[in-house]
């Protein structure tokens, strides 16, 4: 049997409970993914081949989504188009809940969490189904989490297609775009002086990912928050996560 600790706290009129289990090695986030089909103009898009810049806002939306921007012009159709990426459409995408397991062992840093999947399909024969290709290839993944500020910290990312991650609401990784895996780093010291953080305060975490595009699909991202069991459970977002002992 596994002892688990909880800490109920209220968020609006929404009470969350987060159930964690000391020292684990596995955290689970849940965020929204959203299938569109092949013929979204968005989707199945001109492969732009190389990050397109630009595409969102440097500031995050009072609604907590990206704001669109245009970008270079080269793999999007305008903010009506993109506007849907990341909210809940009828008749143009198909919304649910997903969650993904992140684990601390991947990083020599206990803190910081990693996802990280090469052939990310998880969607396949669901929603609006593989319209003839080998995978569901056509959707968009949003989380909103709460990260906390460790100095020394560089968070690394992967990402086919698009990847933006704002923290304390401002972009800080824009690999926007429809084109092959990419990498991304950010360093928390300079995160930290630009938002004036000190070691152990927490910030908005919001990342938002699209694959646009037949063949492959990547997501990888890091986030720094405290290991449970390490004191109390802060820093851990909305509501979105459950905590466990990886099985040997």
């Amino acid at each position: 049997m596994r002892l688990t600790h909880t800490l109920t706290v209220l968020a609006g009129a929404a009470v969350c409970t987060f159930a964690g289990v000391a020292g684990a090695d596995e955290i689970g986030m849940t965020g929204r993914i959203r299938d569109f089909m092949t013929s979204h103009p968005d989707m199945e898009y001109e492969l732009s081949g190389d990050v397109d810049k630009g595409i969102v806002q440097d500031l995050i939306g009072g609604d907590g989504k990206p704001v669109y921007a245009g970008g270079q012009g080269i793999s999007t159709n305008g903010e009506e188009y993109f506007d849907q990426w990341y909210n809940d459409t009828n008749g143009v995408n198909m919304g649910a809940d997903l969650e993904l397991i992140l684990d601390n062992t991947i990083n020599a840093n206990p803190h910081i969490y990693t996802y990280k999947n090469l052939d990310f399909w998880p969607v396949d024969n669901q929603m609006f189904g593989n319209e003839g290709n080998p995978h569901n290839q056509h959707f968009t993944f949003e989380l909103h989490t709460t990260g906390t500020y460790f100095q020394g910290d560089v968070l690394r990312f992967k990402s086919d297609d698009d990847m933006f991650v704002f923290l304390g609401g401002w972009l800080f990784l824009d690999l926007g775009g429809v084109h092959k895996p990419q990498d991304g780093k950010i360093f928390m010291d300079d995160v930290a002086a630009f938002l004036g953080l000190n070691p152990g305060d927490s910030f908005d975490y919001d990342l938002f990912y699209a694959e646009r595009h037949t063949k492959l699909a990547t997501l990888k991202f890091d986030v720094p928050i405290p290991a449970p069991g390490a004191g109390a459970l802060f820093g851990l977002g909305a509501c979105f996560l459950t905590m466990r002992r990886r099985r040997g």
